[in-house]
């Protein structure tokens, strides 16, 4: 499993959307990293594909996912420099009032049986993406919480995104997930790396060495 989608990396590491990235270079610089996703590559082949839900609300997941492919679309082409900015700044304006729309006021995050696997996955990458608003993405952090101890959630998609919150509030980050600004793409001091570490290890997350070293070899790869 050389190639991951930036779906899957991102379940994983810190990126939000980098396309497809050839991780053997960089799992051969960290071991530990590459020690850590084997194991949990292991264990999910062990396990056997999840049971995919009855989806409830077809039209949903559809409105969700369009939206998604939009983003990760415009999200690629910044990585690689060649978007319009306006047209970046469209987009995010558009997806936010999406949210507001479908969401509504108290941010009322459908289930997995709702929109499926994929759709709340989808779901949570516009809300990660939706720096305009910080009540927002607080709000669904709320909601999410509990979807991680039900496995509706990936642990390090919760990890992200209170991180994010948390950065954006003028707080410090309590799983050391945003290393670098997701503006300038310039490295950020994630302050106290032992609490972190505990944090990171109460929630099942690579050690922080291990995911700093491997984020910034994907981090080059892609740039």
């Amino acid at each position: 499993m050389r190639l991951v989608s930036a779906l899957g990396l991102a379940s994983l590491l810190f990126i939000d959307s980098c396309g497809a990235v050839d991780l053997s270079q960089a799992m051969d610089a960290c071991p530990g990293a590459a020690k850590f996703i084997q194991a949990q590559i292991s264990r999910q082949l062990a396990a056997g594909p999840p049971k995919a839900p009855a989806v409830t609300d077809e039209a949903k997941r559809h409105r969700i996912l369009e939206h998604e492919e939009e983003d990760q679309r415009l999200y690629e082409q910044l990585a690689s420099g060649s978007v319009n900015p306006t047209a970046f700044k469209e987009l995010q304006a558009r997806n936010l009032r999406y949210l507001h729309k479908e969401l509504g006021h108290a941010v009322s995050i459908p289930s997995i049986d709702e929109v499926g696997r994929d759709g709340l996955a989808a779901l949570w990458l516009l809300i990660q993406h939706a720096d305009g608003d910080v009540e927002l993405q607080s709000k669904a952090l709320k909601k999410f919480e509990p979807m991680v101890k039900s496995g509706e959630i990936d642990a390090s998609k919760f990890a992200l995104l209170s991180d994010r919150v948390l950065l954006a509030s003028g707080k410090p980050q309590r799983f050391g997930s945003q290393l670098r600004s997701p503006t300038t793409g310039e490295p950020l001091d994630v302050g106290n790396s032992v609490a972190i570490e505990r944090e990171r290890d109460a929630l099942g997350l690579m050690k922080l060495a291990d995911y700093r070293c491997i984020s910034e070899q994907l981090y080059k790869n892609s740039h």
